[in-house]
This record gives C-alpha cells, sequence and structure tokens, in this order.
C-alpha cells in the first residue's frame, strides 16, 4: 500500500467510525434523563445536546490528529526519498514563530519545493480546525475573549456564551478538507 492508499484507507475508518458515533449520540440523547443521575425532563434538552456536543468535540480533534500524524510522515517520507538534508525537526527549529501547520506547509512547499497552490482551501480549513481545536485542549472548550470574533466566523463554528459548538457538517466538511489537503501532498 503506497501513501496516498494509507491516507485513504485512514480517512475511509474516520469515515466509519464517526458515523457510528452519530448514532451513538443520537442515541444517548434520545436516554439522557434515564442514565444522567439528577436530570429531569427541564434539563433534557440542554443534557442531549451536551451529549452530541462531546461527540462532535472529539472528532474535531480527532480529525486535526489526523492530520498533524501524516503530515509529519510525509515531511520525513519526502525528505528520506529526496536526501534532502534538511529534516522537517531541524527546519521547525528556525521557524519557531510558526505553528506546526504552517511549519509543515512551509518545508513541504520551501524544502521540498512542493507546488501544493491546488489545496489552498483545504489549507485554510485546516488552519480554522486547528483554532477550533486549539480552543477545545487549551481552554476546555471556552473560547478565549480575544479569539471570539476569529471562532463565531468559522462556519460551523458556534458560540454558547463562550463554549465552542461544533456542528456535524463543520466534522465532515474538516474529514474532506484534511483528506484533500494530505492526498495533495501525497501525490505531489
Amino acid at each position: 500500500m503506497n501513501v496516498s492508499e494509507q491516507i485513504d484507507y485512514d480517512v475511509q475508518f474516520m469515515r466509519a467510525y464517526f458515523r457510528q458515533l452519530f448514532v451513538f449520540a443520537d442515541s444517548a440523547a434520545s436516554k439522557t434523563p434515564e442514565f444522567i443521575e439528577g436530570a429531569t425532563s427541564s434539563t433534557f434538552h440542554s443534557q442531549a445536546v451536551g451529549a452530541s456536543h462531546l461527540v462532535r468535540v472529539d472528532m474535531a480533534c480527532n480529525v486535526y490528529s489526523l492530520a498533524d500524524f501524516w503530515l509529519a510522515n510525509l515531511c520525513t517520507h519526502y525528505q528520506q526519498r529526496g536526501r534532502l538534508s534538511v529534516s522537517f525537526d531541524d527546519f521547525k527549529k528556525s521557524e519557531s514563530k510558526s505553528n506546526d501547520l504552517q511549519r509543515y506547509r512551509k518545508y513541504l512547499t520551501k524544502v521540498v519545493s512542493l507546488d501544493l497552490t491546488s489545496a489552498q482551501d483545504s489549507f485554510r480549513h485546516l488552519n480554522a480546525l486547528r483554532e477550533v481545536r486549539n480552543c477545545l485542549i487549551r481552554s476546555g472548550g471556552h473560547v478565549p475573549e480575544k479569539k471570539r470574533k476569529v471562532l463565531a466566523q468559522i462556519p460551523g463554528i458556534s458560540l454558547h456564551m463562550s463554549l465552542v459548538v461544533v456542528s456535524e457538517a463543520f466534522i465532515w466538511e474538516s474529514l474532506t478538507h484534511a483528506s484533500q489537503y494530505l492526498q495533495a501532498v501525497a501525490k505531489a
């Protein structure tokens, strides 16, 4: 199996896994009053939204992790294949002001000399996903005041007070963009 096929396999597996998780979330939402201690009919709506909310948050992090894993591997793959003297780890030391997603792109375009202009839309979406994921991981899903305008402008993301709310459409779109970007890198 070549790298492109391995990426496709991982994406298809994640797609199937997410379909099962959405079924679980729907089931959990319909049974919430039965299994959450102290839940009443007045708390049903907020708890039901919470059950599916937790599943979608986990999915967003999983999609970003998939992209991060494969981009790191693709950098190593291209370095070894091209017998390049500069590894991604060496390159990233000189790019300390960038985030890893930007570093991967810079390494692949500047050091490896790949043309990734056809995947710019997917890169922009992955960067938005990175912003969402960072709020989920670093702030417990709450958006710091200075980031609220940025996140509120991302299609499929909304805020409930300061809490990030991820839509199902955002999950599917993120997985599609991750796949498209990774395939563009793998096939360049």
